[in-house]
């Protein structure tokens, strides 16, 4: 069961897996001493109730002047001086008898203290010549606005909220990948199935805030997902977009027409293998007067969760005017990171970035570091928070002060089953919660959910032995001034997601509603029942599996819902995928129809089409030399910049790029080759008996100590052989692109030219028979993309614009993973079976005779299945694992945009004369606190209240 603490200790604790290192208050980089009063503060939380101030100083004594007068002026000063001290204390009791009673209307059960004056007005609400008391909505309407379907594209990307058009309404932009999205794929997919606009990848799209129409779209070389559109950088009038995405994709959008303001191009600091996160802007530091951006690049989608081999993460300051690389550096422990950075600026001015390290097997730390001491590039100057021995740091926290010291404090979901808060000015811990045996990639979102004036949190944490294999989800309220659950038991889904909620703001304190994804199992709601793959099944494949199909034989399901303390328990729902199945495959494109007719068109792209099915080949694949950079040590320069280097847009050549239009990644093989290793590399960890188990293991070059570590010569054959084919990256994790399975089999021409024929039987036979797809399946939905609250639609002169708000955004599906579950009753049978090997196996007569112990847990494994009758079905579309990949072959789903109007009301206040009480309207939505991922503005602070 979750526990909470509240901490007063200034030792360094252990606590949970993670360690709170001894931070002092730093002032301009240096340490000051604490004073007594903060130590006698923190050490006896008691001494507040009983101390006491006097409310004014002592009068002193002091001489008085004698002045005589004569007493005919004064005649009647005896007569009205009772009168006055009479008026006076009349006075006096009247105010004290007025704070009473405001204080005890503002505690009233209800819900909550608001009191609407005589002649006062609150956001948003007409004039009121009564007083009235806020109550809490109770219910909720949900009406489309508009529904637009978009085949073959998938997001997980934050909304953004941009006047793109000038019309007034606000517009959404969104980023996306497409289902050709990974590796090396060559640009055929391009002219197969996006009508040759090149790249075709991934990219960012417009949509008219009014009506949902396209206003534009831009491809780019890989998925774009982290997106902060708070600037207008080119002065158009119209902010634009930074755009972060996989495989180092990072470019300023004009959000006007959708044109490429610059782009990050192919500079040293860029591991082509890492992604980008979420960008910051800071001051302006290069004299230009655009701010600039801090950006974290991280991440290895290449390798299996929990191998030891990882790249390390980088910090780097990015001109906002011109895209240039001022400079970068690696995190101070060289850990790796998938986390999108926060900057705190003090109340002196100075600026600091908050960045996490580690990943979902690997442990990390949250840091801080002052901007300036980035800009010089003295990352030991950097100042560790919190430690995980365990995991890593991945999911940005929420910013916001609970300690009203008018100091945001931080409030950290770690990865590894605890949310905490970190005090922003001492930064030690103010309460912990603890979820044993869960993880988390949702950001919690803040409102006020009870009655007190510190903002709550929603979180989410999914159940299970660890990505990507979870039993269930919970979410719960945390009451932001202790650290407890406000309601008990959470609320349990049985596939849960990994989007981040919302909250709705709403008058007065504890009225506020969070809306947060929820995904069953038809008939299974909520179950926990635990579940294994059988051995060999991938991670990414795990990822996208259909669990439901697989744990239940029953279909899943997700649910948006809005969840406050006033609302019916368990939440109301916003959207159900079941009452959309229609529209959410209405646009679909059977995409095997069109690669069977652009081969009758073009059937010359066979032999092109065998090359790209069993080569890793990275034509056009964003100019990179995939393998050389990969590879090979680049040259750094003694102060650890890289030149100044303006990146080339996406019509223009990339500079450096050995070949502009076809790079061969079969050239890797040069680099990776048996006994490559130069004696410039440091030798195996085992020659360090001090280095901790789960440290880097094998070789990296010790030439520089500012994060290069993640460019490594692998043992040859170990973890990329060099006859490795293109590999798809997981497409469905916001935080980790996991696994590749690359395939080991090269094959003859004529051998993979019969296995195209059979595909192109294949692809005829669906041609011919196109219900197949999401009419027999109707494909698996992910929930990782959060959405934005909008402003009402409606004309301020509704009678319901002051009740309602917008909320926008997407799902998608895709063809499930072709993958076998074990079961407990299975893992049984097998256990069994397994006990009688010996026996088993050495009997002549048996079936199972000269089986190695591989092939007979696998035959047993199969024998237990089909007893079961739990054996994954043949029949049915799935997604190809990365051995079978084809580019004549890929099976894409569907986009669904929503944007859906939300009415708040009291059943109570229904055709109601009371005067007495007043429904909570919805703030508007410039005062919404947080709209949308990290926040209203993209950030991780909470907007506090307006006054």
């Amino acid at each position: 069961m979750a526990s909470a603490r509240v901490f007063f200790s200034k030792k360094r604790k252990n606590r949970n897996g993670f360690i709170n290192e001894e931070i002092p208050v730093v002032e301009n980089g240096y340490d000051v001493q604490e004073s007594d009063e903060d130590e006698v503060f923190v050490q006896d939380p008691h001494l507040e109730i009983s101390a006491s101030k006097p409310l004014m100083h002592p009068r002193t004594k002091s001489q008085r002047t004698k002045v005589k007068t004569r007493s005919s002026e004064c005649q009647f000063c005896s007569l009205f001086k009772p009168i006055f001290y009479f008026v006076a204390l009349v006075s006096v009791l009247c105010g004290v008898m007025a704070t009473i009673v405001y204080i005890a209307n503002k505690h009233k059960s209800i819900t909550n203290s608001v009191l609407v004056k005589e002649g006062e007005s609150l956001p948003g609400e007409t004039v009121k010549t009564e007083r009235a008391i806020l109550i809490g909505c109770d219910k909720l309407e949900v009406s489309d606005v508009w529904v637009v379907g978009i085949p073959k594209l998938l997001t997980e990307s934050a909304f953004r909220l941009v006047d793109v058009n000038q019309d007034g309404v606000l517009d959404v932009v969104l980023g996306f990948a497409t289902g050709a999205d990974g590796y090396g794929v060559k640009e055929i997919v391009c002219d197969i199935y996006f009508d040759g606009n090149k790249p075709c990848y991934g990219g960012l799209i417009a949509l008219d805030g009014a009506t949902g129409k396209e206003l534009w779209r831009r491809y780019t070389l890989h998925e774009i997902y982290g997106l902060n559109c708070q600037y207008d950088l080119n002065k158009d009038g119209v902010k634009d977009c930074l755009s972060a995405g996989r495989a180092g994709t990072f470019l300023a959008i004009s959000c006007k027409d959708g044109a490429v303001l610059w782009e990050l191009g192919n500079t040293e600091a860029i591991n082509p293998v890492m992604n980008f996160y979420t960008p910051q802007y800071i001051n302006d530091i290069t004299g230009d007067d655009i701010p600039d951006i801090i950006l974290v690049h991280g991440g290895d989608p290449l390798q299996e969760a929990g191998s030891a081999h990882r790249l390390s993460g980088r910090l780097m300051v990015v001109s906002g005017k011109t895209g240039e690389v001022v400079m970068w550096t690696g995190v101070p422990d060289n850990r790796e990171s998938y986390y999108s950075p926060q900057i705190i600026s003090h109340l002196d001015g100075v600026q600091f970035l908050i960045f996490g390290t580690g990943g979902e097997t690997h442990n990390g730390s949250l840091w801080r570091l002052e901007v300036e001491s980035l800009k010089q590039g003295l990352r030991d100057r950097s100042v560790k928070l919190l430690s995980d021995t365990h995991k890593g740091f991945m999911t940005p926290p929420a910013l916001v002060d609970i300690t009203h010291d008018g100091i945001e404090d931080i409030i950290v979901p770690m990865f590894n089953s605890t949310i905490l808060a970190l005090d922003g000015k001492t930064y030690r811990p103010i309460w912990s919660l603890r979820f044993p045996m869960s993880e988390t990639y949702s950001t919690p979102a803040v409102g006020y959910y009870n009655e007190d004036d510190v903002p709550d949190f929603l979180v989410k944490f999914a159940h299970g032995p660890g990505y990507p294999l979870y039993y269930y989800s919970e979410t719960t309220v945390i009451d932001g001034k202790t650290g407890k659950k406000l309601f008990d038991p959470p609320l349990r889904d049985t596939i849960g997601s990994q989007s981040s909620p919302l909250a709705v703001a709403m008058e007065g304190l504890g009225n506020d509603a969070f809306i947060v994804w929820m995904a069953d199992c038809a008939g299974h709601e909520g179950a926990t029942e635990e579940f294994s793959f059988v051995k060999g099944t991938k991670d990414h494949e795990k990822s996208r599996s259909n669990l439901c199909r697989l744990r239940f034989k029953s279909n899943g399901f997700s649910k948006l819902v809005a969840i406050s303390r006033t609302l019916p328990k368990g939440g109301t729902p916003i959207y159900n995928s079941e009452q959309r199945k229609t529209v959410e495959h209405s646009k679909w494109v059977n995409t095997s129809v069109e690669a069977y007719e652009y081969i009758i068109k073009h059937p010359e792209i066979l032999s092109v089409a065998s090359e790209a099915s069993t080569q890793w080949n990275d034509a056009d694949n964003g100019g990179y030399e995939f393998a050389e950079s990969l590879y090979n040590q680049p040259d750094y320069v003694s102060t650890h910049r890289t030149s100044s280097k303006k990146g080339p847009g996406i019509t223009s050549p990339i500079v450096n790029r050995k070949k502009a239009s076809k790079q061969n990644y079969n050239s890797r093989t040069q680099y990776v080759t048996k006994g490559s290793n130069s004696d410039n590399y440091n030798p195996s960890f085992n020659l360090h008996p001090n280095m901790a188990d789960d440290e880097y293991s094998l070789p990296y070059r010790d030439t520089d100590t500012f994060g290069n570590r993640g460019y490594y010569n692998p043992p040859y054959g170990a973890y990329y052989p060099a006859d490795d084919k293109a590999a798809h990256y997981n497409q469905r994790n916001p935080h980790a692109y996991r696994s590749v399975n690359k395939r080991t089999t090269t094959g003859s021409y004529p051998k993979n030219m019969m296995k195209l024929k059979r595909s192109i039987q294949l692809i005829n036979k669906r041609r011919t028979n196109r219900h197949v797809g999401p009419h027999d399946d109707e494909g698996l939905q992910r929930l990782l993309s959060t959405g934005t609250l909008a402003p009402t639609t409606l004309t301020q002169s509704h009678s319901d614009y002051n009740s309602t708000i917008d909320i926008i955004f997407a799902t998608y599906w895709f063809f499930p993973s072709k993958t076998q579950a074990i079961l407990p009753q299975d893992q049984k049978c097998i256990a069994d079976k397994l006990a009688k090997e010996g026996e088993i196996r050495l009997d002549p007569e048996s079936s199972y005779y000269q089986m190695n112990h591989d092939e007979y847990e696998e035959a047993v494994t199969m024998e237990c299945l089909k007893l079961s009758d739990h054996q994954v079905s043949e029949e049915g579309v799935y997604t190809h694992s990365d051995d079978e990949y084809n580019p004549l072959d890929l099976n894409m789903g569907q986009m669904t945009i929503y944007r859906l109007r939300l009415k708040f009301s009291c059943s109570q206040m229904d055709n109601s004369t009371e005067t007495k009480y007043k429904c909570a309207n919805v703030l508007p939505y410039t005062q919404q606190r947080w709209a949308g991922y990290m926040g209203s503005n993209g950030d991780s602070h909470w907007l506090p209240p307006m006054h």
